[in-house]
């Protein structure tokens, strides 16, 4: 993570330290070279086909079309110039595990060539690094973990390898790391040994999950309003929810890594492009469809721009994934919204329906006060939402619709054993219509 990050010039090129890819060595002479993370999958990177344009394919041109395959020997030709670009030593390092994934790397076949050099032609392999000592690999080091290659350093590299280091020396020095100085001056390293120590002891700790005695805040609280997603979610994973509505902790965002339009944001753009269309044509009291009556082409047509509209909102703040993706996902959306008012006319018209709001809100202010819904024992609990879209009947009776962009299949088992919302965990109302008040 450190190298990936851009650290600009300082000085003049050719002087002091460069750091970079291995092809940037080529042409350039150095003093000293080291080579980081020769590991299989790493340096030679893993082989992926293209998938427009596969190595079967490639090959029919007949050598005009670089093979993917072909990339492992060009890192090795680029390897070996830079190696010979040096007029001094060249250090190899190859990581032996990988410490986010707790796996174990196997070493690159180019620094195992190397090795085969150094050691008179003998072919090495990963177990047998293991019965080299000294006297037999003079030219090999090995660092048994982090800890053993920290212990011995001669100049840690960054602040935190430096802080380390002194309270590593200290615990050999038969000191306690909770009353080292750098411990109780820092709260965020204060907080992760209390979280260590809880967890390493035989006590059942709040970071165990005991959370006795802790104000921790229950759906049923009457200081508390919950929406039917929360409610689902502490039906199916209280432990989620604790993480995620009371603690407040959520993944971060990455969009430049998005490859397509996430679920998410695909159905805020279709509920907000009918959100707007409903909305205006609630407010054209004379165009607007009647109890029975269709959409017209003037509305399929503005139902089609205001879509387009939200479309580029979303594109603008990079939540739409690669280009290219992005086109063909923005038409299906387009139409998608066009198939829905051609079912909503089906509906309605069976029904005898006419949309009246959108949108409707209640819990979030004392206009629109919370749903209450008793549990007996003096429990209550206070529900919030927004109803996407409320049709009137002829016969004055009301309709709550859902709006849902993905698949169905999750909502299967519903109204099947005389359970509509399968065990509390499907409560907001999909593919069904409630009648009655709101």
């Amino acid at each position: 993570m450190e190298l990936d990050s851009g650290l600009g010039r300082v000085g003049r090129f050719g002087e002091g330290l460069l750091m970079g890819r291995v092809p940037m060595g080529l042409g350039v002479e150095f003093d000293r070279v080291i080579v980081l993370g020769l590991a299989e999958g790493t340096f030679p990177a893993r082989h992926r086909e293209d998938s427009l344009l596969p190595d079967a394919e490639r090959e029919v041109l007949g050598g005009e079309l670089q093979l993917r395959g072909a990339r492992p020997d060009d890192d090795h030709r680029a390897l070996l110039a830079l190696l010979a670009s040096t007029t001094g030593d060249s250090v190899l390092c190859f990581p032996r595990g990988d410490l986010r994934r707790s796996t174990q790397r196997m070493p690159s076949r180019f620094w195992l060539d190397t090795l085969q050099a150094l050691h008179g032609g003998d072919r090495l392999y990963a177990d047998d690094l293991e019965s080299l000592d000294t006297a037999d690999a003079p030219w090999l080091t090995q660092i048994e973990s982090y800890v053993g290659g920290l212990s011995r350093v001669v100049f840690p590299a960054t602040v935190q390898d430096y802080d380390l280091r002194v309270l590593l020396e200290d615990h050999h020095a038969g000191g306690r790391v909770d009353s080292h100085p750098l411990a109780t001056d820092d709260p965020v390293l204060a907080s992760g040994l209390r979280l260590v120590r809880a967890r390493q002891s035989r006590s059942f700790t709040r970071f165990d999950g005991n959370l006795a005695g802790h104000d921790v805040a229950a759906p049923s609280d009457s200081d508390v309003i919950v929406s039917p997603t929360r409610l689902e979610t502490w039906v199916k994973c209280p432990h989620r929810y604790f993480m995620e509505s009371v603690l407040g902790l959520g993944e971060p965002d990455t969009p430049e890594e998005q490859l397509e339009i996430s679920a998410l944001d695909l159905g805020n753009i279709v509920h907000k492009a009918l959100d707007r269309f409903v909305k205006e044509v609630l407010e054209d009291v004379e165009n607007r469809p009647g109890v029975g009556r269709k959409w017209t082409k003037k509305h399929r047509a503005r139902l089609r721009e205001i879509g387009g509209a939200v479309c580029d909102e979303f594109e603008a703040r990079g939540l739409t994934g690669r280009g290219v993706l992005w086109r063909q996902k923005r038409r299906t959306i387009l139409r998608d919204l066009d198939t829905l008012l051609t079912k909503d006319d089906d509906r309605r018209l069976v029904s005898q329906l006419a949309p009246v709001a959108s949108e409707l809100a209640f819990g979030f202010s004392e206009e629109s006060p919370a749903l209450e819904v008793s549990l007996g024992a003096g429990r209550t609990l206070r529900f919030r939402g927004s109803a996407d879209r409320v049709d009137v009947g002829a016969d004055g009776d009301l309709v709550v619709i859902d709006y849902k962009t993905g698949s169905d299949y999750a909502f299967g088992g519903i109204g099947k054993g005389g359970d509509p919302t399968v065990g509390g965990t499907k409560l907001q109302l999909p593919r069904l219509c409630t009648r009655g008040a709101p």
